[in-house]
């Protein structure tokens, strides 16, 4: 049939998995380093803080994404990309 919207997600969710029971989603915000990943009861719309993403180095992280969840919620993986500048003084040019 057709798509449902989830009425209590917000516009920057983006869902990772349903639970097994269909009941829940895991879910995590766009935009945000670092970034939540919790678990959303689609009826009640209750947020459970799952684990908050923060790669090593948070300073030159600005996207933490995808966000992988295993079935059963046991374990979870993310990829996430980082901008390393060197900065260079010159003198005595003027």
């Amino acid at each position: 049939g057709p798509g449902k919207p989830f009425p209590h997600m917000k516009p920057d969710d983006r869902p990772a998995l349903f639970t097994k029971d269909g009941k829940s989603v895991y879910l995590y915000q766009r935009g945000m380093v670092p970034r939540r990943l919790e678990r959303l009861d689609v009826e009640t719309g209750h947020r459970e803080l799952i684990q908050e993403l923060r790669p090593p180095e948070l300073a030159v992280v600005f996207s933490i994404s995808p966000v992988r969840v295993a079935q059963d919620g046991s374990a979870y993986a993310y990829s996430f990309a980082s901008l390393l500048h060197d900065l260079y003084i010159a003198r005595g040019f003027l």
